[in-house]
């Protein structure tokens, strides 16, 4: 998924957390239509490939995906082509528990009952209505001059710092303020230190893939998928977040020991 604006990251976790994996879904990833249609296409697949998977079905028939892909993606950009393709992923996981309607089968039929379920639930336009007033709400503020956004920033580093002082919590936001206090403070981390925070990024990654799977964010082959992913080294955007978050913890901890009382810039 891409990263959010702040202003998105803040709105997204005002809401419950199906409400959010239906938002970062529709916020996060992009429209079909916004795809190069190969990189569409292989995604697709591989959705339909972890259907099958998860329902037991023959996955050997490599005709039936590739016929199965081809008509997923044309009603992606045709009929729900306002869709993202990270929706289109959400609407497969739930499906196959018949959230959206009987399962009949892996056919076009069964799919497009699901997508038209999926866009007419009134749990997603209450998600995503929802979502969209704290987003108004946000924006309604006066846009911050540079300034004012320097000073929010590193109030919002001051303030997160005390509260990791206080009870060892992160802040939602820890990405954002992550990245700003790597530039400003010109943080560097030694081989040692990125190996070690790599590693506890990855124990806790698979612990949130885990956590996913558990409460049916996310299906079996997916969670396969994503455990996999960091063994091979890869680099997923939520393992990324993870990394930061941890980066964000010691960086703390260390200022922590050190005797540092409050952030300075």
């Amino acid at each position: 998924m891409n990263n959010l604006p702040l202003a998105h990251e803040n709105a997204i976790a005002m809401l419950p957390v199906n409400a959010q994996l239906v938002c970062r879904a529709k916020y996060g990833t992009l429209k079909t239509t916004e795809l190069p249609i190969k990189d569409a296409k292989k995604q697709i697949s591989a959705m339909i490939t972890a259907v099958y998977l998860d329902t037991s079905a023959a996955d050997g028939n490599q005709q039936a995906n590739i016929y199965l892909t081809e008509k997923v993606y044309d009603e992606m950009v045709t009929k729900y082509k306002h869709l993202s393709i990270g929706e289109l992923q959400v609407v497969l996981n739930e499906g196959i528990r018949k959230e959206y309607g009987e399962y009949f089968g892996i056919n076009i039929a069964t799919i497009s009952t699901w997508l038209k379920a999926y866009e007419r639930s009134e749990y997603r336009k209450a998600s995503l209505g929802y979502y969209n007033l704290q987003l108004q709400q946000q924006s309604e503020k006066k846009e911050p001059t540079p300034e004012e956004r320097e000073a929010i920033l590193q109030k919002g580093c001051k303030d997160a710092y005390i509260e990791f002082k206080h009870d060892k919590t992160l802040t939602p936001v820890y990405r954002v303020i992550y990245d700003y206090l790597k530039t400003k403070h010109k943080i560097e981390w030694s081989d040692g230190e990125r190996t070690e925070i790599k590693a506890a990024a990855a124990q806790n990654y698979n612990a949130e893939m885990l956590r996913k799977k558990r409460d049916k964010e996310i299906n079996a082959n997916a969670f396969d998928a994503a455990i996999k992913s960091i063994q091979k080294g890869d680099t997923p955007p939520d393992y990324v977040l993870e990394m930061k978050k941890e980066a964000l913890r010691r960086l703390f901890e260390k200022w922590v020991k050190e005797g540092k009382q409050e952030i300075t810039f």
